[in-house]
């Protein structure tokens, strides 16, 4: 869970390094009494037919969904 005002964030393999095999991470994003949080991708890779990315409006992934890439 990130809770800071901003900051930089990663995968497992760091601003350097790929991610492992089959990982699986769910990341929250939050802040008290926030109603707005924006998050900006400067790079992102995936790799066709096997990783996916999942952005959710809310808490959980339970949450209604507003990005799938």
């Amino acid at each position: 869970t990130y809770t800071a005002n901003s900051g930089v964030f990663y995968d497992s393999g760091g601003p350097t390094a790929n991610y492992g095999n089959d990982e699986r991470r769910i990341l929250l994003f939050t802040k008290p009494n926030a109603t707005n949080i924006s998050i900006n991708f400067t790079a992102f890779n995936l790799e066709s037919g096997y990783d996916n990315m999942f952005i959710y409006d809310g808490g959980t992934v339970n949450s209604p969904l507003i990005g799938q890439y």
